[in-house]
């Protein structure tokens, strides 16, 4: 069941309590949504980084970023998640495949939050 996002937090404002990072998962660099906004935050903020994640670059997009499944660059990046909050959202796989990759490495369940895009049939 998913937990909704707590609206009292914002990474929009000027001073983060806390260290931020925003991983998005997408396939073509040209599809990342707004990518100069969280580039703009990591630059004012000093606990915010960001690391858009590519699932399947192709070689003419020339990208030398990360690459692979973002809850796996989640992993790499943090095998102690136990002092941490997740907030995330996408597809139902995702979503399913995130949890307990996220519960092996220390995150206690009631600091994950996510939004599943369950897609609705026609």
């Amino acid at each position: 069941m998913s937990r909704p996002l707590p609206s009292s937090r914002s990474t929009t404002g000027s001073n983060l309590n806390s260290f931020r990072k925003n991983l998005s998962i997408i396939r073509d660099p040209t599809d990342i949504y707004l990518d100069g906004l969280p580039r703009r935050w990591e630059a004012e903020q000093p606990n915010f980084r960001y690391t858009p994640v590519l699932s399947e670059p192709r070689p003419e997009d020339g990208w030398g970023g990360r690459t692979g499944w973002v809850h796996e660059a989640v992993a790499a990046d943090y095998p102690d998640l136990s002092g941490h909050e997740v907030y995330m959202s996408g597809p139902p796989p995702m979503i399913r495949a995130a949890k307990p990759a996220f519960a092996a490495r220390g995150l206690p369940e009631e600091r994950l939050y996510y939004d599943s895009f369950e897609f609705a049939p026609r």
